[in-house]
């Protein structure tokens, strides 16, 4: 069997490996297109082009990863089929489940590897190919761009641990605060209040720098304070670092339509915000818990097309094969157009109103079942379907 598994194999990534380059050469030249000016009014060699596309790459692949892997299924499939080598197979025995033992195996690992690019590799891609764009760029935009990573007016409340931070601006990649001041709780009922010109993050924590003043409130007269001041001040005791910060700002200023229309955020940055507002409202849950289950579920899109693929690529017969490969490639369309349609009900994006005239239960849908239903469903119809081949 090992050998049978390992020609099924060779015949499923030799054409998957074509069809990722193929999406990859048609997005890079799509892109290309509409970015060249750009690149040259920065005045980017082909190396660093090549270098920022390629650095780009992990956000692609939760989109075409999925299709490429159908479309090399049901070529590797119907290929066996054509030449009679699935009959031969079934007839010595081999039932289907176990004929795409080794495609469930791929399927299960890209899951796996597209959670870590989402998760690991993207954020830091991402961030390599912003730098690329930042030195490269002319002075004026250089300029423009660091006018653009300050953030004014920030207010951040860390519920859990009871801090309030508040700054005149923060800039988004040096995760430095202007005017800050912050006010958190010292234990035994005392309460402090910290401000400065500014603060920066190194050694994980927080230095306040130039006129640092320090009211200390201490019962049982926390109306008259104790007052330092100093030019130098570290707080160990603040926590909440600079890319928690802009999670705060990224996810709390993210509204429920732009949420709908796709995955924004990483599982950590959720995480992070979901545990400094652990009493969300209504709304604001729903958004964070649908963009969590969604970014979960997302992945597993691969598992999902092998199920799919099984039974419609599996057929035997030259009319069903092509009906096969139809059927497949539409239902799998579906497919995205529900999960895009849950990311629109998980959010709150469709009226209730609007909803409630077709279903009452239809608006009360929750944030997990709107992401992660389209992958059982259709999983669910695609394990049904292979059992009744057998």
């Amino acid at each position: 069997m090992r050998l049978l598994d390992r020609y099924l194999l060779r015949e499923l990534l030799v054409p998957l490996a074509y069809c990722l380059a193929g999406f990859q050469i048609f997005w890079v030249a799509f892109q290309l297109f509409n970015e060249l000016p750009m690149f040259q009014e920065r005045g980017m060699s082909a190396t660093a082009i090549a270098w920022y596309f390629l650095l780009k790459t992990p956000d692609l692949l939760p989109k075409v990863l999925p299709m490429a892997l159908l479309l090399a299924l049901l070529y590797a499939l119907t290929n066996h089929a054509r030449h009679n080598e699935l009959v031969a197979m079934r007839a010595a025995g081999i039932g289907l489940w176990r004929i795409g033992a080794g495609y469930l195996g791929v399927g299960a690992l890209l899951s796996l590897g597209l959670l870590f690019s989402n998760e690991v590799l993207g954020p830091v891609a991402d961030e390599a190919a912003e730098k690329i764009l930042i030195r490269h760029g002319a002075r004026a935009a250089a300029v423009a761009s660091a006018q653009g990573e300050w953030i004014p007016n920030v207010n951040f409340h860390n519920e859990s641990a009871d801090h309030w931070w508040r700054a005149s601006a923060f800039h988004m990649k040096r995760g430095e605060l202007l005017s800050p001041s912050v006010e958190y709780p010292a234990g035994g009922g005392t309460t402090n209040w910290l401000s400065a010109d500014r603060a920066v993050w190194t050694n994980g924590a927080w230095l306040f720098l130039n006129n640092v003043r320090l009211h200390i409130r201490r019962p049982p007269d926390p109306d008259i304070p104790e007052i330092y001041i100093t030019n130098r001040f570290a707080v160990a005791a603040l926590t909440e670092s600079p890319r928690q910060m802009q999670t705060e700002i990224k996810v709390g200023t993210m509204t429920a339509a732009r949420a709908a229309k796709q995955l924004r955020f990483n599982l950590r940055d959720l995480v992070d915000y979901r545990r400094f507002h652990p009493h969300l409202p209504a709304d604001r849950h729903a958004l964070v818990a649908t963009q969590f289950h969604g970014r979960l579920a997302q992945p597993w899109t691969c598992l999902v097309v092998v199920c799919i693929a099984l039974p419609f690529g599996a057929l035997t017969s030259r009319r069903n094969v092509f009906a096969g490969v139809a059927v497949s490639i539409f239902l799998m369309v579906v497919h995205y157009f529900l999960t895009q349609l849950g990311l629109a009900f998980g959010t709150g994006l469709v009226l209730p109103e609007t909803i409630t005239r077709l279903s009452p239960w239809v608006a009360e849908l929750p944030p997990i079942l709107c992401t992660w239903g389209p992958n059982a469903l259709f999983a669910g119809l695609g394990i049904w379907l292979t059992n009744k081949l057998r």
